[in-house]
């Protein structure tokens, strides 16, 4: 492993000699792998352009994010800069580096994207993105490039599963009855949890190297779970409210312009206010209660993006009811 880190370390230092007026650029690109702006992508295709795109846009991101913050507590692997002082963090990062989740995630996401078009410039500019999104990793001195690689690889290995396995699973998901849908959301979101545990709890007796936490100044937690009680959070609100939505008739995506706008800054406004709302939770609170507060936070995230904000929609006046095609 040590040698695999120092060849890495070489390729991270050679990326970074390459000057500082990358830096700008890098953050720019790396924000098109970040989370807040999956989040922000995802709510504008469910809303204003296609319910089940969006949905199924919403799944794949839950399942290769949690699948990375497993697998990162299942190799608990440094970052460049955690592992040596000759690598800048342009950026910070606490959770563990192997594999990369920006990687991964554009992997998964953008080529799902990239498989659907039929606008070969735009297949290819979606590559071009996944592989610029995994260098800037490098380039901001927060992943190895033997993380981006297997983070790219997983993604791909997600999205092959997942366009392979989600049409019979949806399938057989559609013909049980609401409550026993919304049971198996809920317990599917507690599998996250579970694993989590597991894969966290060997770990969770100091096991981080003197040099990391010297290298970073102490700043890192990549024995946290916030991570997978958000995604689990996420996971049943979406799915739960999707269930409800679609027993009440769902909505009409189509509209103009000025009305899909006002959908969507109601729609953002909506979970911005549940987010920092919900925000209960204070220093000297539990680990578990603090947990347990940050799942039905982000539950309630999920509801609002799937159900809360289309229901109120259609009782403003801005989508019509519809009958969801999924």
């Amino acid at each position: 492993m040590d040698n695999l880190l120092t060849l890495s370390l070489s390729i991270s230092i050679w990326f970074q000699q390459l000057g500082d007026w990358l830096y700008p650029l890098m953050k720019g690109i790396t924000f098109l792998g970040n989370e807040e702006f999956y989040l922000f992508i995802m709510p504008i295709l469910y809303w204003c352009v296609d319910q089940a795109l969006g949905i199924k846009i919403g799944m794949l991101l839950l399942m290769s994010g949690g699948t990375n913050f497993l697998l990162k507590l299942l190799f608990h692997s440094p970052r460049p800069y955690w592992y040596s002082s000759q690598v800048k963090n342009i950026i910070s990062a606490s959770s563990f580096g192997f594999p990369s989740g920006h990687a991964q995630n554009a992997s998964s996401l953008w080529g799902y994207i990239a498989m659907r078009t039929k606008k070969r410039w735009f297949r290819y500019l979606l590559i071009l993105i996944i592989l610029l999104i995994g260098i800037s990793r490098i380039i901001l001195g927060v992943h190895f490039a033997h993380d981006v690689i297997v983070g790219w690889v997983t993604g791909l290995i997600i999205l092959i599963l997942f366009t392979r396995w989600e049409p019979s699973i949806r399938s057989w998901f559609l013909k049980q009855s609401s409550r026993r849908q919304i049971f198996v959301s809920f317990l599917s979101s507690l599998s996250w949890i579970v694993f989590g545990l597991i894969l966290a709890s060997p770990f969770l007796q100091g096991r981080i190297p003197l040099t990391w936490i010297q290298n970073t100044q102490g700043e890192l937690d990549p024995l946290s779970l916030d991570g997978i009680f958000t995604i689990s959070g996420v996971w049943c609100g979406l799915l739960s409210g999707r269930i409800l939505l679609t027993s009440q008739g769902g909505f009409n995506t189509e509209g103009p312009l000025g009305q899909l706008m006002i959908r969507f800054l109601i729609g953002i406004f909506g979970v911005v206010l549940i987010w920092w709302g919900l925000d209960l939770s204070s220093p000297e609170s539990n680990l578990s209660f603090v947990l347990t507060l940050r799942y039905i936070r982000y539950l309630c995230v999920g509801l609002w993006i799937s159900f809360g904000a289309p229901w109120l929609f259609t009782r403003l006046g801005l989508a019509a009811k519809k009958s969801p095609g999924v």
